[in-house]
C-alpha cells in the first residue's frame, strides 16, 4: 500500500467511527436513557464532543493526501455529479452539525427537543457522508471495489465501533452511581448493533473476490489480500466483539470495574481489526482498462 493511503486509511475510519458514536448517543438520548442510571446529559456531551473531535482529526488528515490541499474547495463544484464532491461537502457538514451541537449542548443555547432536532440533521449528514464514500469507492474500473461489500463495510466500521465505545463510556459512568441498575435493553440494543456490524463485515467478505474476466484487462498491477492480515482482522473482530458482548453479564457493583475494563479491550480490539481491514482494502486496488 501506497504511503499516501494511510491518510485515506484514517480518514474513512474516523469518520464512521464518528458518525457511529452519534448514532450511539442518539439511539441513547431518544430512547434508551430512562432504562440507565448514568447521567443523560453527561453522557451526551462526551459523545458528541468525542464524535466532533474525531471528526476534525478525520479532516485534517484528509488534507495530507492532496497536492495542493488549499485547492480542495473546488473539488465541491461538481455535486450533480460527482461522489468525491458529495464527499466532502457532506463531511464539511457534518462536521459542523457536530459542533453546532457540542455548543448547544455545553452551554444549553437549545432545548432537549430543539436538542434533539439538530441531533437527527446531524445523524442523516453522517450516514449519508458514509454513503458518499461508498459510492465514490464503487467504480466500475476497480472490480475490487466495485460491489455491494464496500457499502457494507464502510457501514460495518460505524456499527462496530461507535457502540463498542459508547459502552465503555457508559459502563464507566455508571461505575461511579451508588445505586446500581442492570439496563438490559440498553446492553441489548447495543450488543445487537455490534453483532449486526460484524455480520456487515461477513456478507461484505462474500464479494471480496473481482469475477474473473475482470482480471483479463488489468491496467494496475493486482495486489492479492495478505492472508495474515486477513486472519488477523478476523480475529481480532471475533475476540473483540466476544469481549464486548461477553461483558454484558458483568455489572455487578463488585464487577464493575472489569466490565468497564473489558469493554475497551473489546472496543480497542475491534478498531483495530478494522484498521486492518482497510488497510486490506486499499492493498486490493487494481484498474481494468487504461
Amino acid at each position: 500500500m501506497h504511503s499516501a493511503e494511510w491518510s485515506l486509511v484514517f480518514f474513512t475510519l474516523l469518520s464512521q467511527f464518528s458518525a457511529g458514536m452519534l448514532m450511539s448517543v442518539f439511539i441513547f438520548r431518544v430512547f434508551l436513557s430512562a432504562d440507565s442510571p448514568v447521567n443523560q446529559e453527561k453522557l451526551t456531551i462526551w459523545g458528541i464532543t468525542t464524535a466532533f473531535i474525531t471528526m476534525l482529526v478525520a479532516l485534517v488528515i484528509s488534507f495530507l493526501h492532496l497536492n495542493a490541499p488549499l485547492s480542495s474547495i473546488y473539488a465541491m463544484s461538481n455535486l450533480r455529479e460527482s461522489w468525491l464532491s458529495r464527499e466532502i461537502l457532506m463531511a464539511s457538514v457534518f462536521a459542523f452539525l457536530l459542533f453546532l451541537q457540542v455548543a448547544a449542548s455545553g452551554f444549553k443555547l437549545v432545548s432537549a427537543r430543539n436538542q434533539n432536532i439538530l441531533m437527527t440533521l446531524g445523524l442523516i449528514a453522517g450516514l449519508y457522508l458514509i454513503y458518499s464514500m461508498g459510492r465514490l469507492y464503487m467504480i466500475p474500473t476497480v472490480p475490487a471495489w466495485n460491489n455491494p461489500g464496500t457499502m457494507l463495510a464502510f457501514y460495518a466500521t460505524a456499527f462496530l465501533t461507535g457502540p463498542a465505545l459508547f459502552l465503555a463510556v457508559h459502563a464507566k459512568l455508571n461505575s461511579k452511581n451508588d445505586i446500581q441498575k442492570n439496563p438490559p435493553a440498553i446492553m441489548l440494543v447495543y450488543g445487537g448493533m455490534i453483532f449486526a456490524g460484524m455480520l456487515m463485515v461477513a456478507a461484505a467478505a462474500m464479494f471480496s473476490n473481482p469475477e474473473p474476466t475482470a482480471l483479463e484487462n488489468i491496467g494496475f498491477e493486482a495486489h492479492s489480500s495478505s492472508r495474515f492480515l486477513l486472519i488477523g482482522r478476523w480475529v481480532l473482530l471475533v475476540v473483540g466483539v466476544a469481549v464486548s458482548i461477553g461483558s454484558f453479564g458483568s455489572l455487578k457493583k463488585l464487577q464493575t470495574n472489569f466490565a468497564t475494563s473489558k469493554y475497551i479491550w473489546g472496543f480497542a480490539l475491534v478498531f483495530t481489526s478494522e484498521i486492518l481491514a482497510r488497510i486490506d482494502f486499499y492493498s486490493s486496488y487494481f484498474r481494468i482498462g487504461l
